[in-house]
C-alpha cells in the first residue's frame, strides 16, 4: 500500500512527472473533474500506461503529486488550470533529431513583426515537414530565441522568417561612441549565401589590400552589395575605417571572407572584420 500523510488524500486533482523508458510522461487533472484521483487510483492509471512500479509500491517519479495545486501548460494552447497559485515550476527540456537541451535561459535574439495579412504558420520545426501548432496574426511582434536554416524559433514554435520583417531597434554604439551603421547586401546576391547557422565561433580579422583615396567602410559597402562584389564572389561581415564602422551582413550568417571554400569553417563560423588601410585614413 501507498503511504503517504493524511493531507494527501482524498479524490481531488493529481499532477505527476514520471520515466517511462524514452519517454517521459506529465500527468495533471483537475479538481472536481473525471479524471480527480485518490493517491492509489493516480498509482494504478500512470501504471498502465506504462509507468514503472516496483515491489515496495513506488512509483519511479521525478515529481508525484506535490500536495499543492497543479496547473500544466503544453506550450501548444493547450493547458490545465485549477484557478489557484502553484508554489513552484518544473521545466521539462525534450530533444528531437540531435538537438541538445539550451545550458541556459533563452535569450531573444531579435524582435520581428508578422507581415501577411494572412498571418504566418507556427510549425513544430524548421521546415514545412513538420506540422502545424498554431499561428500568429498580422502585426504580431515575436521574439525570435533561436535561427535555423531560414527559420526562427519564438516560444510557441518555429516559423518562417521570409514573412517575418526585422523591428528596427536603437542603433548600435561601440564604447569608444562610434556607431554601427548599416549597408546590408541585398537578398538573392550568390555572395549573401543567405545560411542562417554561423555559430559566430571565432572573429577573423583581414585588412582590405585596397589602398586608393577613399576606399573607407562606407565604399566598401557599397561595393559588397554591387554587380562587382556578387561576381567577385566576396562578403564580410564589417568594414571599419578611421571613422566608421560598416555592417554587410546579420552575424547569423554566412560570409565569404576567408580562402577556405564556402563550407570552409572560416567561412561558416566566423564573424569577418576588414580594417580599411585607404590612403589619405588613419585608423591607428
Amino acid at each position: 500500500a501507498l503511504s503517504y500523510s493524511p493531507e494527501y488524500g482524498g479524490t481531488r486533482g493529481r499532477s505527476a512527472v514520471l520515466l517511462a523508458g524514452a519517454r517521459v510522461i506529465l500527468y495533471c487533472s483537475g479538481d472536481g473533474t473525471a479524471d480527480a484521483k485518490t493517491p492509489e487510483g493516480l498509482r494504478d492509471e500512470l501504471v498502465t500506461i506504462g509507468c514503472r512500479y516496483d515491489q515496495a509500491a513506488n512509483l519511479r517519479a521525478l515529481g508525484l503529486d506535490a500536495g499543492s495545486s497543479s496547473n500544466c501548460d503544453f506550450g501548444d494552447g493547450q493547458r490545465i488550470s485549477n484557478g489557484k497559485r502553484v508554489k513552484g515550476y518544473l521545466c521539462i527540456w525534450t530533444t528531437e533529431d540531435g538537438q541538445k537541451p539550451p545550458e541556459q535561459e533563452d535569450k531573444p535574439m531579435s524582435k520581428y513583426t508578422v507581415t501577411p495579412s494572412i498571418g504566418v504558420n507556427i510549425r513544430s520545426g524548421p521546415g514545412t515537414s513538420y506540422g502545424k501548432v498554431g499561428a500568429y496574426p498580422m502585426g504580431t511582434v515575436v521574439d525570435v530565441l533561436e535561427v535555423r536554416d531560414g527559420w526562427g524559433r519564438t516560444t510557441k514554435g518555429w516559423v518562417s522568417l521570409a514573412y517575418l520583417e526585422a523591428v528596427e531597434g536603437p542603433q548600435r554604439v561601440i564604447d569608444n561612441g562610434i556607431a554601427i551603421q548599416e549597408h546590408i547586401i541585398s537578398d538573392g546576391r550568390k555572395n549573401r549565401p543567405g545560411r542562417d547557422t554561423n555559430p559566430d565561433t571565432y572573429i577573423t580579422i583581414h585588412e582590405t589590400g585596397n589602398a586608393a583615396k577613399g576606399a573607407d567602410a562606407a565604399a566598401h559597402g557599397a561595393y559588397l552589395d554591387s554587380a562587382a562584389g556578387e561576381d567577385d564572389l566576396v562578403s564580410w561581415h564589417y568594414t571599419v575605417d578611421d571613422h566608421a564602422i560598416v555592417q554587410h551582413l546579420p552575424d547569423y550568417e554566412t560570409a565569404y571572407h576567408a580562402g577556405d571554400g564556402k563550407a570552409g569553417p572560416g567561412n561558416t563560423t566566423s564573424i569577418g572584420i576588414e580594417i580599411c588601410v585607404n590612403a589619405g585614413g588613419n585608423f591607428e
